[in-house]
């Protein structure tokens, strides 16, 4: 009898894990596109000298960076729900730099969430994380709200994906360290992320996926 209990609990178990409830997605790694409108950089007297860890693509400005794996000494810690995108946590992690001919050098890029960001915009941005000194770890560009225009931000995701496009705005910060604080919110090129995800398992699923293991350990001693 104890082992058809067993046995039992190890069934509902491996059910249990196997229809785990998948509102929260993590994101586990992709490539994030960026694209630098070179006219836009020329009016601010920047021009792009040189990146590192990522690939310069054949189109003048386009930029790939490889998402940051979740067992990355920085990993990408991107939390999000399957059924309305939001609530959503930690960030999006990248390594690799982007050199300008002023001497500025930004990277180890971070896409990540604030719903305190500037009014009209979705509340991601992309921020630099490059410096040890943190006042100069600024976000750098605003994605607009999401409206799934072209001049807005598009979100596509479920339990296996997470892709964004979207206008690169402005950020306040990066106006303001531009010295000319009316580029805040001027679109200077745009962002096509596309990355892997999976379900995160419910605490719940985890449990009962323990129990039924040593109910497995159990059945095997009994009978050897």
């Amino acid at each position: 009898m104890k082992t058809v209990r067993l046995m039992t609990t190890c069934l509902l178990a491996l059910l249990f894990c196997g229809n785990v409830n998948a509102a929260t997605i993590k994101v586990t790694g992709g490539d994030t596109f960026v694209q630098i409108d070179a006219n836009a950089l020329r009016t601010l007297g920047l021009g792009i000298t040189g990146v590192t860890g990522a690939d310069l693509l054949s189109m003048p400005g386009l930029i790939g960076f490889p998402i940051n794996s979740v067992e990355d000494s920085t990993p990408t810690t991107f939390e999000f729900d399957s059924n309305t995108l939001f609530p959503v946590s930690g960030a999006i992690q990248h390594t690799g730099t982007i050199s300008f001919d002023n001497g500025l050098t930004v990277g180890d890029f971070e896409i990540g969430h604030d719903a305190t960001r500037p009014a009209g915009t979705s509340g991601f941005y992309v921020r630099t994380t490059l410096s040890d000194d943190p006042s100069f770890n600024i976000p750098l560009f605003d994605l607009p709200e999401i409206t799934g225009t072209p001049s807005g931000t598009n979100v596509d995701y479920g339990e296996t994906y997470f892709n964004i496009d979207a206008p690169l705005v402005m950020a306040p910060e990066l106006a303001t360290f531009l010295s000319n604080a009316g580029l805040a919110g001027v679109t200077v090129g745009a962002v096509s992320q596309i990355a892997t995800a999976e379900p995160v398992p419910e605490p719940g699923a985890l449990v009962l996926l323990l129990l039924g293991a040593l109910g497995m350990v159990q059945v095997v001693r009994k009978r050897s």
